[in-house]
């Protein structure tokens, strides 16, 4: 904990101070997107009565939407991040998964993989924008106000990116390979003075040798929040219980991956995004910028350990912490009166198997290579020389070798149903989806809703599997995910904060998908909701 203050200290001492000019009375100066990357809307509930920073403030000052869901089917991060930013479905802002299998590189690739960039900065992946295919909160306010300042700063690439949108003035992210903060070179050729600055002090580093440790002195409170601490098949039974050391030394790639997957992650973040505010004088007079951020943390140890571990409850109370020093730092340099504040997820995540076979639910876990296996068998047994046909699996994507079957003289069409049949025998899967079902007619079912909402043609999956409620393709045992259609998957917080928004507890329907057009409203910028989707005008005045 001392760490952590004495980082936060040095970024508000390096602040400075930033003009405080009265605003017009209707507009915020600063816009904050926050996005925390795997957050259920339980998190809330379950710990309500433990928040003392960010989130009680939320929940006691704020606007809290109590049952807002995706309205898209593959709730993966660089969906939702896109949706959130766009304010539109995957199916036409483009971006349908976080990996997809490009034939151009015949290989997997990221959703914002370009190698035409290089990092800015620091050593790091090669990413852009371009994938999307529509315009972001950022894009849309640069357009109306081109002195505008759009700054996204993230754990990931992709958050950072497609939070940033095409038009932004950078996005940054910490990079494993380095353990610093870097950009791409989309968006800056030249790493500028404060980003430099900000790597020198290699905060990354300063973290070598300490361990992850229970945020509460009182251990008996993380027994009756959560469950008890050595869940055998938490992490694959490895490193199941507090305290967890990280691997490697500094500047060992190891030991910044397991920094950045461990609840010490965000500090990071929160200090970059201090930085970011002064660097480029973020709110300093009255056209508003845009400030979007992406915390990673509650995914990562909610991969590992599960929603009900004491690690996830650990982290949350963490990341309660850091958005209450967030919070404090805007209303000092800003003011929270000029401040337009809105968080939500871009997805939730399912418990670990075993915690909901424990509690009477039919839950399984299979391994991942059943079902391409399968499709492989149906093919070939119509056409014995076909081989391997499936190019690319990734939970819920089957990708086929277009050229090998067209080598083979196979339709693609005869590979799809194939597919589909052989799926649905293994008895793991609830639907698939093919091409064609997605393109045809609706058939009003809720479900296929959400997956027409999730397909773009030219990027989908030629199969898209319905896996079956509380299964997950993974290991015989260990860590759990997400991507689902189901409500534990999609059931996330929106709240809002600052200006003049309203408190209170909102149960009309709501989706992130609705946010940025709500923002957009607020500080006087053109952005209609999706066709299926709505203004929040429960917050607007």
């Amino acid at each position: 904990m001392s760490r952590f203050l004495a980082f936060t200290l040095l970024g508000v001492l390096t602040l400075g101070v930033i003009a405080t000019e009265k605003p017009t009375p209707d507009r915020p100066k600063l816009v904050v997107l926050l996005v925390i990357d795997q957050l259920r809307y339980d998190y809330l509930t379950r710990f309500d009565d433990l928040f003392k920073g960010g989130f009680r403030r939320l929940l006691d000052d704020g606007a809290v939407f109590i049952n807002a869901k995706l309205q898209h089917a593959i709730t993966l991060t660089s969906p939702g991040h896109a949706t959130i930013s766009t304010g539109r479905h995957p199916a036409t802002h483009g971006v349908t998964a976080n990996n997809r299998y490009d034939p151009k590189y015949g290989k997997r690739v990221g959703a914002v993989y370009d190698p035409s960039e290089q990092a800015v900065g620091g050593t790091g992946s090669t990413s852009s924008p371009r994938i999307l295919e529509t315009s972001a909160l950022g894009d849309r306010l640069k357009a109306e106000h081109p002195e505008a300042k759009v700054v996204a700063v993230a754990s990931k690439d992709r958050s950072a990116i497609l939070l940033a949108g095409k038009k932004a003035d950078a996005a940054y992210w910490v990079s494993v390979d380095c353990g610093c903060l870097v950009t791409s070179s989309y968006y800056q050729t030249e790493a500028p003075q404060w980003l430099a600055a900000f790597n020198v002090r290699q905060l990354a580093d300063s973290f070598y040798g300490e361990t992850w440790k229970p945020f509460l002195q009182d251990r008996s409170l993380y027994e009756r929040y959560a469950r008890r601490d050595d869940f055998p098949e938490e992490k694959y039974g490895l490193d199941t219980s507090f305290p967890h050391r990280l691997r490697g030394n500094p500047p060992d790639q190891e030991f910044y991956y397991d920094l950045m997957n461990s609840a010490l992650g965000d500090e990071i973040v929160l200090a970059a995004a201090l930085a970011a505010i002064e660097g480029h004088e973020l709110g300093a007079d009255d056209t508003p910028d845009l400030l979007a951020l992406s915390f990673a943390g509650v995914d990562r140890v909610g991969h590992d350990f599960g929603p009900f571990s004491q690690e996830a409850m650990d982290q949350i109370l963490r990341l309660d912490y850091v958005l209450g020093r967030l919070f404090d730092e805007l209303d000092e340099r800003i003011g929270l009166r000029q401040t337009a504040i809105a968080l939500t997820a871009d997805h939730g995540v399912l418990p670990l198997v075993e915690h909901l076979a424990l509690q009477g639910k039919r839950a399984k876990r299979f391994p991942k290579n059943l079902i391409p296996d399968a499709v492989n068998r149906a093919i070939n047994k119509m056409h014995p020389e076909a081989g391997e046909v499936v190019a690319y699996f990734d939970p819920p994507h089957i990708f086929f070798d277009l050229k090998r079957l067209e080598e083979l003289g196979i339709s693609r069409e005869e590979a799809e149903e194939l597919g589909r049949q052989a799926i649905l025998e293994t008895g793991y899967v609830e639907k698939v989806y093919r091409h064609s079902d997605l393109q045809g007619e609706a058939s009003g079912d809720a479900i296929e809703k959400l997956y027409r909402n999730s397909f773009y043609p030219p990027r989908s999956q030629h199969l898209i599997v319905q896996i079956k409620k509380h299964h997950y393709v993974d290991r015989a045992q260990g860590s759990t995910g997400h991507g689902s259609p189901y409500d534990y998957d999609r059931h996330v917080p929106i709240m809002f904060l600052g200006g003049s928004i309203p408190s209170g507890r909102f149960s009309q329907p709501a989706g992130p998908v609705d946010v940025a057009p709500t923002l957009a409203r607020i500080i006087g910028v053109p952005m209609p909701p999706e066709t299926d989707g709505r203004l929040l005008k429960e917050v607007l005045r």
